[in-house]
């Protein structure tokens, strides 16, 4: 289930390591001095140079071989310029979105799973300091437990649903208590903090609801607005406590009378309203194939991928597409110290909203059906169906259901 993705990105941050090692040196006949620029990758194809000054360097071909011989999955994102006493990794752009798009299309909703926990069986519980269940503690307490759930099951783990208690399965305790139990992962959650310490969970909720009809009400579909506006109530939930680090403590200004120190809820409505205009911009070409305005969509190996020269369009790729299954990696490989990092997925898909409301306002997509456009149109749509799958892949982890329209 792990992507070539995933472990493109394994290589970039540990290259050094990687060509260090001696069994590269020994293929290439001595050791090799650094230089890198950081992050530059992400604004050009650059990644680093390697100089060996005491000899000479295989040629091109015998130094790609040795280097794909210990890599053989990188081929594909990565390429090889070689000097006489040195070599330069660059990033293949066209190989990045040749093959990072044939991930996504290949594993579809499981795009971004791994196996980090295979055969790993994991048990639950919740031990809440607040007994009363209309708290927004407990909710907390619930809602990191199910991400926490939802992003193992991604990774591969399984549940122990029947409380069986075999040495392999690894015991996981969310709470909020200051005690800790050394037989389980204790993931310690802080509390939430209201500027009205009576607040219960219903008057929350009706505190969220009135703001969000204040936004949105125009947006949403009358027929379906009861519908449409409890989702995006639960988004701003998910968002409003689970936006940082699980263990710190969420502040929550709801009663403020100037809006400009109210917690507010636009983020989550930002993001809702960036997949749905994604959605629509998608289905829009659907429906255009269908009534022949435009040709169907070529096989992703027909596609001309080069006329993505856009830095939007290579931020869509590398930034997000590409680094999606990073994001879930990350955000649960500490999970055995109690400290996931959960709230990078919310970032994640702010980050993923922001981009492509830029890119939605620079570019004009669905041009006119003309054969000297139809290039960079099939290009364009092949990216950003695939940033929608990630889009619903990461609602998926949330336990988030979207609005297709707003």
């Amino acid at each position: 289930m792990c992507s070539s993705s995933v472990k493109m990105f394994d290589i970039i941050s540990k290259l050094e390591d990687c060509l260090s090692s001696d069994l590269f040196n020994m293929l290439c006949e001595g050791g090799f001095k650094f230089f890198k620029v950081s992050n530059n990758h992400k604004v050009g194809d650059y990644i680093c140079y390697a100089s060996n000054r005491q000899c000479a360097l295989p040629t091109l071909s015998v130094l790609e071989m040795n280097f794909f011989e210990i890599f053989p999955w990188i081929k594909d994102f990565i390429k090889v310029n070689v000097a006489p006493h040195g070599f330069a990794l660059f990033l293949s752009r066209s190989g990045c979105f040749l093959n990072g798009l044939k991930d996504v299309e290949m594993l579809g909703s499981k795009y971004g799973y791994n196996s980090m926990f295979i055969n790993k069986v994991f048990r639950f519980s919740v031990v809440e300091k607040v007994s009363h269940p209309d708290s927004l503690i407990n909710l907390r307490l619930k809602l990191t437990e199910n991400l926490v759930k939802n992003v193992i099951c991604a990774c591969g783990g399984s549940f122990d649903l029947c409380n069986n208690k075999v040495n392999e399965t690894i015991s996981i305790k969310v709470t909020n208590k200051n005690s800790y139990d050394n037989d389980s992962i204790n993931i310690m959650v802080g509390t939430v903090i209201t500027d009205s310490p009576s607040i219960t969970l219903d008057s929350y909720k009706s505190i969220r609801m009135t703001d969000i009809m204040a936004l949105c009400d125009h947006k949403l579909d009358p027929v379906n607005v009861l519908e449409e506006s409890n989702k995006i109530l639960n988004t701003s939930i998910v968002f409003d406590l689970l936006q940082c680090n699980v263990q710190r403590s969420v502040t929550l200004n709801l009663n403020e009378e100037e809006s400009d120190k109210k917690t507010s809820c636009k983020g989550s409505i930002f993001v809702l309203y960036n997949y749905a205009r994604l959605f629509s911009l998608c289905a829009r070409f659907d429906d255009e194939v269908t009534a022949e305005v435009y040709p169907a969509l070529p096989e992703l190996q027909n596609i001309d991928f080069s006329v993505l020269s856009l830095d939007d369009e290579w931020q869509i790729m590398f930034d997000l597409i590409l680094y999606w299954p990073s994001v879930v990696k990350k955000s649960i490989i500490d999970i055995k110290s109690g400290r996931p990092k959960l709230h990078l997925i919310l970032d994640f898909l702010k980050k993923m909203s922001t981009t492509f409301s830029q890119y939605y306002h620079r570019t004009r997509i669905l041009t006119e059906p003309r054969i000297h456009l139809l290039p960079a149109l099939f290009a364009r749509m092949r990216l950003l169906k695939s940033l929608l799958q990630v889009y619903q892949n990461a609602f998926k982890l949330i336990d988030v259901a979207p609005l297709q329209k707003m």
